[in-house]
């Protein structure tokens, strides 16, 4: 019985050191960011377009979007990424939040379309 227990405890050490050292070399070979890009899929002018994310420098610049063009910047990933795109177009103020769960290491790609309804869709991959 003293036996087998110790061999699954060298499992479970083994398959964790394993796991942990699979997750730094993801970390060192793809870097440790998330690209966050935006695209007005929309086919008219969006006015004061904002991606508001937690802790980046970069989002919540107001910036006007001609239709079928992009914009994309980087922040650093979080457990829980909040997240908030807000515009104007067509005479009305959106402003559509949502929550993204990553994990808080690695580089993720978080595309976010704005759609001929204008509704907000959120994708997240890897590069």
């Amino acid at each position: 019985m003293k036996k087998c227990v110790t061999i699954i405890a060298g499992v479970v050490v083994a398959g964790a050191i394993i796991g942990v050292g699979t997750l730094c070399v993801l970390s060192l070979c793809f870097g440790n960011n998330v690209s966050i890009n935006v695209s007005n899929r929309f086919g008219v002018a969006l006015r004061n377009v904002a991606v508001m994310v937690a802790g980046s420098p970069f989002s919540g610049r107001p910036e006007d979007m001609a239709p079928e063009t992009d914009f994309a910047f980087a922040t650093n990933p979080q457990i829980r990424f909040p997240i908030r795109v807000v515009f104007d177009a067509a005479g009305r103020h959106h402003d559509v939040p949502a929550t993204l769960r990553l994990p808080p290491f690695g580089a993720f790609i978080v595309s976010i379309t704005i759609d001929q309804r204008m509704h907000v869709s959120f994708k997240t991959s890897l590069p």
